[in-house]
């Protein structure tokens, strides 16, 4: 919950658009439950020494909604980025990747077992 609210500190809390975006009961839930402080704070009152570069670059990806946050590929062409900027060195994944996560309950009886994992696959 904590990072949600570090996070809406300085988004404001999401419209029903937003919510509805990223398509999920459980943050439906959370949301809901959020009351604001105050308004959304600047991310130079909490950085006041960062670059404009940088904040503008971190202000468009902490959007909340995943429809209107700045996209990977827009994210390393940012001015911010540019001197790390290089196409010949970022492949792009051709279809969507889909992270399963499995989860794992250990009991006495499968202590010896081998430890959950993740697996990616792409979708």
């Amino acid at each position: 919950m904590n990072q949600l609210d570090q996070i809406l500190e300085f988004t404001g809390k999401p419209s029903e658009e937003d919510i509805e975006a990223i398509n999920s009961p459980f943050a439906s839930t959370m949301l809901e439950k959020y009351q604001p402080q105050d308004g959304p704070r600047a991310l130079s009152d909490r950085y006041p020494h960062a670059p404009e570069e940088a904040l503008d670059l971190l202000k468009k990806l902490l959007v909340f909604n995943p429809n209107k946050r700045i996209s990977p590929r827009k994210a390393l062409r940012h001015p911010y980025l540019e001197q790390f900027h290089d196409p010949a060195e970022e492949p792009s994944c051709k279809s969507a990747l889909r992270i399963t996560l499995v989860c794992h309950v250990q009991t006495i009886e499968d202590k010896n077992s081998p430890p959950p994992s993740s697996f990616l696959s792409s979708g």
